[in-house]
């Protein structure tokens, strides 16, 4: 549309029979509007906006599967062809289960048996006739392919899982020590405890001779050490992610004996980016901010939060690109947070009673400048900070 909020989309394959030099293009499925509003760029990357997947039988390649996800009714849809493209049929599983990737496969040996991956693996063995849930692997699949002897591997969230038999996956990646982590953090008196939020596997800690051990679930996202030795204490969160109209952010308090909920006052209906960062001040680890379309501050560890900024949803980035028609975004949310350390009080002597003290003094995050430094030109990104 106009505004940019929204766009018309359909799902079109192309085919060339003469290695390129002609190609014709087939109408698979028409989709409805979906929002560029809540389309990440950033975080990771454009996943909310349809993907599709493509896959060929290797043993009948008249036989074509197309795989996309539908945003407006939340799950995978699969198209089917058995001649080459010239006609389609839908063939999708009932089930849902839709997350941000997708995957494909089509057995090396039955044109007629597919598998679809998304949160988890879905296989069927007629066609698309009837389909079931495969087991024993972890949410998100991101690659599903073959061996050369005919076994199913799938790569996903949680590492690699292969199919010998049945409908079960056994993981192989057991002496493959990686795990991508969005952020980690160290206790500022104490080398031993580290602790670091990572993808889809939930918030762990290193805690020197007891090694590492898992905390939270979830996509891990900020974590932060209270710098008190003796409190031990470390702030933790998951993922600013919408299931339907559902948040599924929390926010955490993790000491000795586990980790309580401490999300009170967040605004969780609110745009955010997939993680939210933290900012302890330090001059009081008690306060700590997050990020989200607002900013919201504790004073008292996440017993309660309470929204400390304006709104940043419709603030305007604006950049000078005639060209493009289209000169302004929504910023949306905050990204990063910093706290500087408040400055010594200073040295005073009364001059006038209590009394004659205004009724109400500023309070941090009262007061707030609009700031903006560039070193592009065409480009004016934004920046807001506080002051008392």
């Amino acid at each position: 549309n106009a505004e940019c909020t929204s766009a018309e989309s359909a799902i079109r394959m192309y085919r060339s029979t003469d290695a390129g030099p002609s190609w014709t293009r087939q109408d698979v499925s028409a989709l409805g509007p979906y929002s560029l509003v809540n389309t990440r760029y950033a975080d990771p990357g454009a996943v909310y906006v349809p993907r599709v997947r493509l896959a060929i039988a290797p043993s009948n390649p008249d036989v074509v599967v197309l795989a996309f996800r539908d945003e407006q009714i939340g799950r995978p849809r699969v198209y089917r062809t058995t001649n080459a493209g010239e006609q389609w049929a839908e063939i999708s599983p009932p089930q849902n289960g839709q997350t941000w990737p997708l995957a494909l496969a089509i057995s090396p040996s039955d044109a007629n048996t597919i598998y679809v991956g998304s949160s988890g693996v879905l296989r069927t063995t007629n066609g698309g006739g009837s389909w079931a849930a495969m087991s024993n692997t972890h949410v998100d699949q991101t690659v599903l392919t073959f061996t050369a002897n005919g076994t199913l591997v799938s790569g996903n969230d949680g590492g690699i899982y292969v199919n010998t038999t049945g409908t079960g996956f056994a993981a192989i990646h057991g002496s493959l020590q990686i795990t991508e982590i969005y952020s980690v953090s160290s206790h500022p008196s104490n080398g031993l405890l580290i602790a670091g939020g990572t993808q889809d596997n939930g918030t762990v800690i290193f805690q020197g001779n007891l090694g590492w051990s898992l905390i939270t679930g979830g996509d891990g996202g900020d974590t932060v050490f209270d710098p008190n030795p003796q409190n031990r204490i470390l702030y933790a969160e998951v993922e600013w992610f919408f299931v339907g109209e559902n948040n599924v952010f929390q926010f955490f308090r993790c000491q000795t004996g586990g980790c309580l909920t401490r999300s009170t006052g967040i605004n969780r209906s609110v745009a955010g980016p997939f993680i939210p960062r933290m900012g302890m001040d330090p001059s009081n680890p008690s306060t700590i901010w997050l990020t989200a379309e607002h900013l919201f501050r504790t004073d008292n560890r996440g017993d309660n939060w309470t929204t400390a900024s304006p709104s940043v949803g419709t603030s305007q980035r604006c950049w000078q690109d005639p060209s493009a028609g289209r000169l302004c975004a929504d910023a949306q949310y905050f990204t990063p947070v910093a706290v500087a350390p408040a400055p010594a009080p200073p040295v005073t002597t009364p001059v006038a009673p209590a009394a004659a003290l205004p009724p109400t003094l500023p309070r941090v995050g009262d007061f707030w400048e609009y700031r903006m430094r560039s070193k592009w030109p065409t480009v004016q990104p934004r920046t807001y900070t506080h002051r008392v």
